[in-house]
């Protein structure tokens, strides 16, 4: 089985409920994806690192794991205040600034897997339909990072300060589900 999950946004306590809520087993072959912002908002961001630790998964980078990096590399003096909480927290329970970066380092903007006779595109913020597939594979280095790390509806927008959150995501899904050829 594939689980897929989002935003855990440092809530550990959700992932374990989750996780025993669907019986998860690794050794069975249960695959767990994350699908960025492992880190921040949440109150138990130390805890969400210690529960990765022994956990196998895949993890896609969101813009909450991309600025916790920065942070970690020093690259910004001032600014993202729950980010900075959040790596705080973390290293208050002793875990060390090179542990949290090899955790983050294991991410991708960009996961393909093929689920049954589908090939499916795992982001962090969604991916615009370019028309990208080509015979020999994706051209995925056209895609521009922002867009993995925020999305492409009306949330991007509103990130760039051009929109709101408005869009509504699953109307959207569903009528371009429906479409011939999307199925």
């Amino acid at each position: 089985r594939l689980i897929v999950v989002g935003d855990l946004q440092g809530c550990a306590t959700a992932l374990v409920d989750l996780l025993e809520s669907v019986d998860y087993d690794a050794d069975n072959g249960d695959r767990l994806i994350l699908l960025g912002d492992i880190f921040d908002r949440g109150i138990e961001n130390a805890e969400v690192f210690k529960l990765l630790n022994g956990l196998e998964f895949d993890f896609i980078s969101g813009n909450h794991d991309r600025n916790m990096q920065y942070l970690l590399n020093g690259a910004f003096s001032s600014g993202f205040k729950s980010t900075r909480a959040s790596l705080d927290e973390i290293l208050a329970s002793g875990v060390s600034k090179g542990d949290i970066s090899r955790l983050l380092g294991k991410s991708s903007l960009l996961k393909v897997i093929t689920f049954g006779d589908k090939e499916i595109w795992l982001t962090h913020g969604g991916v615009i339909d370019l028309g990208l597939a080509t015979d020999d594979g994706y051209l995925t280095g056209l895609l521009p990072a922002q867009n993995l790390w925020y999305g492409v509806g009306g949330r991007d927008k509103a990130y760039l300060n051009r929109g709101d959150y408005g869009f509504d995501v699953d109307k959207e899904f569903t009528e371009r589900a429906s479409q011939p050829g999307r199925e």
